[in-house]
C-alpha cells in the first residue's frame, strides 16, 4: 500500500518542487495527469486496433506513445513551457491524424471540443498567448477535419464493431476527462479559497501590527483614512541614557537583540494598559493613550505603564550590575493634551501623531532625570488623586520656555498593595472604574 501511495505521488508531483507555490503547483499537477492519460490512451487505442494491420496507424500510435513518454521526462526536468506546447501540438495533430485515418464516426474529432476547455486547467491565466494558441490550434484542426470528412473518404475501412469500439472509448474518455478535471477544478477553487483565507488572516494580522484596527479597516474599505483631531490624549516618550556610549561597545547583532528585548517588553506593557504604540526612533520609544478610540483613563493608564517599564529597567540594571555588565537607564516623559492623529502620505503607511502636545511630551523626557517619570502639569491634574507626585517647579525646556513639571513617585499608599506604591489594590481599581464612567 505504501509503494502504491509513493507511485501515485511520483506520478502526480512529477517535476514539481516542494517550494513551488500552490497556485502554479495545481496547474502542473493537471499537466502531469494529461500526460499520463495521453500515454494510457495511446496504449489502449493500440490494443483496440492492433489486429487491423495498418502500418501507418501503428506508426502513428507508436509516435504518439513515445511523445507522451518524452513529455513525462520533460516534466521531470521542469521544462514546463516546452511540454505545454508539445502537449497541444501533439494532441491536436494526433487527433487529426486518427480522425482522418478512421473517419468521423470514430469520434476522435470530438476531442477538439474538449482541448480548449481542458487547457484552462493546466495553463495559468497569465500565459494568455498560450491559451489563445491552444484554442486557435484546436479550432483550425476542427475546421480542417470538417472539410476533409466532407470531401474525402477515410484512409482505412474498419468493421462497424471496431469503429463503434473506438467511438465508445473516445466518448467515455472525453466524458471522463471533463468530469475528472471538473472535480479537480472545484478542488483547486476550494483549496485556493482556504489559502486566501489563511493569507488574509496573516495580512490582517501584519496590518494590525502596523496600524490601529479602525485605521486599517478604513484603508482596506476606502483606500484612505482622514487624520482626526483628539481633544485629550496622553503621550509618553522613553529614551535610554548613555545609549550611544554603550552601543559603541556592542556588535550590531548584540545591539539589536538588546533593543528588541527591551522594546518587546514595552510592547507587552503597552497592550496591557490599552495604549497605542506609535513608533520607535533609534533608542526612543513612543506610545499614546486615548487614541484611536477615546477614553477617560488614558493619563492613569500611561502612568501605570510607565511604572512597570521603569520597574523592568531597574530590574535589568540590578541583574547586569551583579554580572559586572554595562546597562542602560531610562528617562521617561509624559504630557497630556490635544493633537491630530492619522496616516499621511501614499507609501509605507505609518500611524503618527502631530501637535504641540507631542513636542511637549518629548521635552518632558529630555528634561527629566534618569530612572524617574517626569510629567507635565496637564497630566498631573488628571492623575494627582491616584499617584504620589513631587513638584519640581518650573523647568526650562528647549524651545518651550518654563514648564511646570512633576516626578511620579508611585501609587498613593492607600491605593497600593502593601502600601509600597507599586501595585494597585482593590480600592485603586474601584476608584479607577468610577473615574472611567
Amino acid at each position: 500500500m505504501q509503494r502504491i501511495k509513493k507511485l501515485i505521488e511520483l506520478i502526480i508531483f512529477n517535476g514539481i518542487d516542494k517550494d513551488t507555490d500552490p497556485y502554479h503547483k495545481n496547474y502542473l499537477i493537471v499537466k502531469n495527469l494529461i500526460t499520463y492519460m495521453g500515454f494510457l490512451s495511446g496504449v489502449i487505442l493500440y490494443f483496440i486496433g492492433r489486429n487491423q494491420n495498418y502500418i501507418i496507424w501503428e506508426i502513428g500510435l507508436y509516435f504518439y506513445i513515445l511523445m507522451n513518454v518524452s513529455l513525462i521526462f520533460l516534466n521531470f526536468y521542469k521544462k514546463h513551457t516546452i511540454s505545454i506546447y508539445i502537449i497541444f501540438i501533439l494532441n491536436n495533430l494526433a487527433i487529426s491524424f486518427f480522425s482522418i485515418a478512421l473517419g468521423k464516426n470514430s469520434g476522435f474529432d470530438n476531442y477538439l471540443f474538449s482541448f480548449p476547455m481542458i487547457s484552462y486547467f493546466f495553463i495559468p491565466f497569465e500565459k494568455l498567448k498560450t491559451l489563445i494558441f491552444s484554442t486557435a490550434l484546436s479550432v483550425f484542426c476542427y475546421i480542417a477535419l470538417v472539410y476533409f470528412h466532407k470531401n474525402f473518404p477515410s484512409l482505412y475501412t474498419l468493421e462497424i464493431s471496431t469503429i463503434n469500439l473506438f467511438y465508445y472509448f473516445n466518448s467515455f474518455n472525453i466524458f471522463f476527462l471533463l468530469i475528472i478535471y471538473g472535480f479537480y477544478f472545484n478542488f483547486i477553487l476550494d483549496q485556493t479559497k482556504k489559502e486566501l483565507r489563511v493569507e488574509k488572516i496573516k495580512t490582517d494580522s501584519l496590518l494590525l501590527n502596523i496600524l490601529p484596527k479602525s485605521i486599517a479597516d478604513d484603508l482596506k474599505h476606502f483606500g484612505k483614512t482622514n487624520p482626526k483631531k483628539y481633544e485629550n490624549v496622553t503621550v509618553l516618550f522613553t529614551d535610554f541614557a548613555g545609549f550611544t556610549k554603550i552601543a559603541n561597545t556592542m556588535s550590531p547583532e548584540e545591539l539589536v537583540k538588546e533593543l528588541d528585548n527591551c522594546f518587546s517588553y514595552f510592547d507587552q506593557v503597552t497592550k496591557k494598559y490599552n495604549l497605542e504604540k506609535i513608533k520607535t526612533i533609534g533608542d526612543s520609544y513612543m506610545i499614546c493613550g486615548g487614541i484611536p478610540i477615546s477614553n477617560k483613563t488614558h493619563p492613569i493608564d500611561a502612568i501605570l505603564a510607565a511604572l512597570e517599564i521603569q520597574a523592568f529597567m531597574n530590574q535589568m540594571k540590578e541583574i547586569k550590575s551583579n554580572l559586572n555588565l554595562e546597562f542602560w537607564e531610562l528617562r521617561l516623559g509624559i504630557n497630556t493634551g490635544p493633537l491630530v492623529a492619522g496616516v499621511i502620505g501614499e507609501m509605507k503607511f505609518v500611524y503618527d501623531v502631530f501637535g504641540d502636545t507631542v513636542n511637549t511630551a518629548s521635552r518632558m523626557e529630555s528634561s527629566g532625570e534618569i530612572g524617574k517619570i517626569n510629567i507635565a502639569k496637564s497630566t498631573y491634574e488628571y492623575v494627582k488623586d491616584f499617584f504620589e507626585c513631587e513638584f519640581r517647579g518650573f523647568i526650562q525646556a528647549k524651545n518651550k520656555g518654563q514648564i511646570e513639571m512633576y516626578f511620579v513617585k508611585g501609587i498613593k499608599g492607600n491605593l497600593s498593595l502593601n502600601s509600597d506604591g507599586k501595585i494597585p489594590n482593590e480600592e485603586f481599581k474601584k476608584k479607577y472604574l468610577e473615574y472611567q464612567t
